[in-house]
């Protein structure tokens, strides 16, 4: 595995816990609020949160979407990274978003707010990568 893999995972993992960042506690914060209002919560209390399994999963997903992305890398510029963000967010989040939708009383409006958002947080992580795969290397200095 080459070093490139591993900035790259890097790369996605910080984009993809700040964009968590601002879809979670800033975009949805209100729609949480109203599903918790409701008094038929299927969340976690703050006290039996478990968010840190979140920067874990986060982490094996930034390592195999580097990892895949740098087996089918075909310099293509911004265009492949917003396609390659595209397929993986849409493999990557549907079954979940809608499985969470089937699963617990959640509002479809959540659901789909959670595929969309998600889907948008993969195209900037795979435009970032591709950028960053494109990148030529420094020239040696003497």
């Amino acid at each position: 595995m080459n070093k490139k893999v591993w900035v790259g995972a890097i790369i996605v993992f910080v984009v993809m816990v700040a964009t968590d960042f601002l879809v979670h506690t800033v975009l949805l914060a209100s729609t949480y609020q109203s599903i918790m209002d409701s008094g038929s919560s299927p969340f976690r209390s703050p006290e039996d949160s478990k968010v840190y399994i979140f920067f874990i999963t986060r982490a094996f997903q930034a390592f195999l979407f580097a990892l895949v992305f740098s087996k089918g890398y075909e310099a293509k510029g911004m265009a492949e990274g917003i396609r390659y963000g595209i397929y993986m967010g849409v493999f990557l989040t549907v079954g979940t978003a809608y499985g969470q939708y089937a699963l617990f009383p959640l509002p479809y409006n959540l659901a789909m707010m959670w595929f969309l958002y998600e889907v948008v947080q993969w195209i900037i992580a795979g435009v970032l990568i591709a950028q960053y795969w494109g990148m030529k290397p420094k020239a040696q200095m003497s």
